[in-house]
């Protein structure tokens, strides 16, 4: 019994030794290399980089012909409805009364020939009209000599030295008479008022001073020079005549060849004016049926059989399903940077199952009334959708700038600035490193590559 308790424990303690051993063996074992974590990272990759702006919009047509009535006229067939597809040529109405087209024609041609013969009298009577505009022209010349003739002599003296002296003379034989006169009066001045010898002195002492009044005022007016007043109007004479040589020379100038240009002009605008009446009537005349000028859509129907319009009334407006564009607009801040001809995508609530690609065809400088500062621009199309119709709301990218299949990073990856270096962390797969790169093109959600960094590498994110 005790041989196999020994035995038992025996076993027990190898086992024990055993165990001990191997975990002392383990433990001395080097530990396995552990795999670093990842951080978040995203993959430098080949796409297109693009810078656009948003602009909405509407569809507009361009395209509209109206069709009017050329004269006064009553309808009497209606062929056509709003919303009908008609080709160019296609009877649209017919007018009534042609017997007012008819006398409106031959009226016309009435006054053609009126206006042709005012135009034979002009070449007619070119003879007469040329004597009598030579003759108006001499009569002229004359009246501007004589004037001017009138204002040299008012710039010379009113009389010679021996006129003035003979003047001079009078004046003082004159003032000699006034003076015994007054000697007289004085002697005879307390008389009675009603004394004869008195009066007569008195009498004569006015007389003698009137006579010197008189005299003095004719020296006086020889031994001065014309005043301003009778030289203003000998110039104003002057002007007058040359006024009237000038209107005497036109008239010879356009009758001196024979006929009156002035006429001649008039009546041959006269006979041009009477013969597109005369067209326009001939015209109207034959176009007693209406009929489309283009392939389109009737958009507006204007009439009712029975109906008079007045010469020029629109009676029909078509326009043509295909001329589409879009008017949209940008925002002031945008405005600087669009440029005719840029390329643009198109997208209509509509019609949301694809774009539709385009470009800018105008840029209306001036800015839309409204609470916001924007700009008018227009947008052709390159295809026209089916369905799609003038009113249809529209969204447009204008692309300002694009690279396509370039290296590219999300635009989170790149720290912003002005500088087209900057540096970014790229994951080697066991630890990350510092790179310099350069950048191009900053697109709306990516950013062009340019050096430091080839397609497949990791850019860190975080």
């Amino acid at each position: 019994m005790k041989r196999w308790i020994i035995g038992a424990l025996t076993v027990v303690a190898l086992g024990l030794v055993g165990g001990l051993g191997y975990w002392g063996y383990q433990s001395g074992l080097p530990k396995e290399l552990e795999t670093p974590q990842a951080p978040p990272t995203t993959e430098v990759t080949r796409c297109d980089v693009e810078q656009t702006i948003d602009s909405p919009g509407s569809v507009v047509n361009v395209h509209e012909e109206s069709i009017q009535i050329a004269a006064d006229g009553r309808l009497a067939e209606i062929f056509v409805r709003p919303g009908e597809t008609v080709k160019a040529g296609q009877l649209l109405a017919r007018l009534d009364d042609a017997d007012a087209y008819a006398a409106a024609l031959a009226e016309a041609r009435i006054e053609y020939l009126a206006a042709q013969r005012a135009l034979d009298e002009v070449m007619e009577g070119a003879p007469l009209k040329t004597a009598e505009a030579h003759k108006a022209l001499l009569d002229a010349q004359a009246a501007l000599d004589t004037a001017q003739n009138r204002r040299k002599s008012a710039a010379y003296e009113r009389a010679s030295d021996n006129t003035l002296d003979i003047a001079r003379a009078n004046m003082l034989l004159a003032k000699g008479e006034v003076d015994r006169a007054e000697e007289i009066y004085e002697a005879n001045k307390n008389r009675d008022e009603t004394d004869p010898v008195r009066a007569a002195a008195l009498s004569h002492m006015a007389e003698t001073r009137a006579n010197y009044t008189k005299a003095k005022a004719n020296y006086d007016f020889l031994l001065t020079g014309p005043t301003e007043l009778e030289i203003a109007k000998s110039e104003a004479e002057i002007e007058m005549a040359a006024g009237q040589l000038a209107i005497a020379e036109a008239n010879w100038e356009r009758v001196k060849h024979g006929v009156d240009s002035l006429a001649l002009d008039q009546a041959e605008a006269r006979l041009d004016q009477a013969e597109a009446k005369l067209k326009i009537a001939q015209d109207t005349f034959d176009a007693i049926e209406l009929t489309a000028s283009i392939d389109g859509v009737v958009s507006e129907v204007n009439v009712g059989v029975g109906q008079l319009f007045n010469a020029g009334t629109t009676l029909f407006i078509l326009t043509d399903p295909q001329a589409l564009e879009v008017q949209s607009s940008v925002v002031e801040e945008e405005y600087p940077l669009i440029e005719v001809g840029m390329p643009v995508e198109l997208w209509f609530d509509a019609l949301p199952e694809a774009p539709v690609n385009g470009m800018i065809a105008g840029i209306v400088p001036k800015r839309i009334n409204g609470s916001s500062p924007t700009y008018q621009i227009q947008l052709v199309l390159d295809t026209v959708p089916d369905k799609l119709v003038e009113g249809m709301s529209a969204n447009a990218t204008i692309f300002l700038q694009r690279k396509e299949g370039v290296l590219c990073l999300p635009r989170a990856a790149v720290r912003a600035g002005s500088s087209t270096k900057t540096q970014v962390e790229v994951w080697n797969g066991f630890t990350t490193e510092k790179r310099e790169i350069s950048v191009g093109l900053r697109g709306d959600s990516q950013v062009e590559i340019l050096s430091g960094l080839q397609e497949g590498d990791l850019v860190v994110t975080k």
